[in-house]
């Protein structure tokens, strides 16, 4: 057959063999005309660039990746940023990362990309099919690397209120235990509530008012502080929850009073009996 764009467009009902009776060059000419299609268009769907990768990944055509890092050097556009992000999200679920890939330098990008727009979405999603794709064949440092770029990701999209549909995938980088501080405590405050017939102390999030955590007890048992907590935003999980009271409940309101003389504090959920203990200075962001 001859190899159009159309192969691309119509990927999901397509065979990978389609591709392997074809020179590389001519696969690769295609596809990068296909991609660049898709750079003017007023909505770029992620999902449909996503099955042209996904196809890609399923042909014998190796180190295509590189094609599309390629394109994003010579083109760091928003758009083009969007674009190689949705097809590496579908290339990197049945291909292994290329080893001469600069997973580093992409993960970088996301430093430098707004965070409301769909080029970081894309860019974030790419990055969490390489971390954990069957395929991927990626090395301890670089999966290191990779979770703790996500993770600080995610901490901004729950900071910042917005692309829910990433938060979706990248709550599963957080596994029990997890208690690396991991959200922008910048990006909330604590207030005391004395709405009702008992007082709490609350941490809301400052972009949109929603309240995030109540605390309703702070005690000191021997060395060990108890603070009990409840979950009011559903976005958030436990891991989120002791760099938040630390410095704008336990450090904020109650002016580090238990400094000096708590060793350890347990974050005790108190609908879920979801106990975290960490040692006073460890919540500190």
């Amino acid at each position: 057959m001859t190899l159009t764009i159309k192969t691309f467009a119509y990927a999901r009902d397509q065979d990978p063999a389609v591709l392997d009776g074809e020179a590389r060059g001519a696969v690769i000419a295609t596809l990068t005309e296909w991609l660049r299609i898709w750079l003017p268009a007023s909505f770029i769907d992620g999902e449909y660039i996503a099955d042209g990768g996904i196809l890609v990944g399923k042909s014998h055509h190796t180190e295509m990746d590189l094609v599309a890092w390629e394109l994003l050097c010579d083109e760091p556009t928003l758009p083009m940023h969007n674009v190689v992000g949705a097809f590496l999200d579908g290339y990197w679920g049945p291909r292994a990362v290329s080893a001469s890939f600069d997973l580093a330098a992409y993960s970088g990008t996301l430093d430098r990309l707004p965070l409301n727009d769909r080029a970081y979405a894309a860019t974030a999603l790419a990055l969490y099919s390489a971390l954990c794709s069957r395929a991927s064949r990626l090395a301890s440092t670089q999966q290191d690397m990779l979770r703790q770029r996500l993770l600080s990701a995610r901490g901004k999209i729950l900071s910042h209120n917005v692309l829910p549909y990433v938060l979706g995938s990248l709550d599963y980088l957080v596994g029990p235990g997890q208690s690396r501080p991991i959200v922008d405590v910048a990006s909330y405050r604590g207030y005391r509530c004395d709405d009702g017939p008992k007082s709490y102390l609350v941490v809301e999030r400052l972009t949109d008012h929603t309240d995030v955590v109540h605390v309703h007890e702070v005690m000191l048992r021997g060395r060990t502080l108890e603070v009990s907590y409840e979950i009011s935003d559903s976005k958030h999980l436990d891991v989120d929850i002791p760099p938040l009271i630390f410095a704008h409940i336990l450090k904020g309101l109650l002016e580090d009073t238990f400094r000096g003389q708590a060793d350890s504090v347990n974050y005790v959920n108190t609908k879920t009996q979801m106990t975290t203990t960490l040692p006073y200075e460890d919540a500190e962001v």
